[in-house]
């Protein structure tokens, strides 16, 4: 696994507003991203990890994931903007995890139209046996 601490160089993203912990290396189109998570970050609220939270952890997994290939190829360009345009299809399961848990977040490339990129992205448990969230999201960088 990959700390997203090697990767903070690539996307304008920057502490407390970074979410994600690790990537997996991974080839292709998929790609999943590890998060710890922590009582202190900013996507709890009340002790409680917010629905909408979900969508920002598939959105920036992709961007580490995206980061982590550009590192592999010896690129050193960041991006000057990324955000999310807009959500669709999202499935919230009623279990919630914990503090301490490990959530995996896997993200695919439906496909790519200039900056915009459409993606379906899934939240689990550490062994995959828990589906959290699932969603598609449209994505913007340059």
């Amino acid at each position: 696994m990959i700390a997203v601490k090697e990767l903070e160089g690539f996307l304008p993203h920057r502490s407390p507003m970074v979410w994600i912990d690790y990537v997996i290396p991974s080839i292709g189109d998929s790609g999943e991203c590890v998060v710890v998570l922590d009582e202190s970050k900013m996507y709890f609220t009340k002790g409680e990890l917010r629905q909408s939270s979900y969508i920002e952890l598939m959105a920036q997994s992709f961007g580490f994931i995206n980061a982590h290939r550009e590192q592999l190829a010896g690129r050193t360009e960041m991006l000057d903007q990324a955000f999310l345009v807009g959500f669709d299809k999202v499935f919230y399961e009623d279990a919630m995890p914990k503090v301490g848990d490990k959530l995996i977040v896997s993200v695919t490339l439906n496909r790519q139209v200039g900056p915009v990129s459409y993606i379906n992205g899934v939240i689990t448990n550490e062994d995959k046996s828990v589906k959290y969230c699932s969603a598609t999201l449209k994505l913007f960088s340059n």
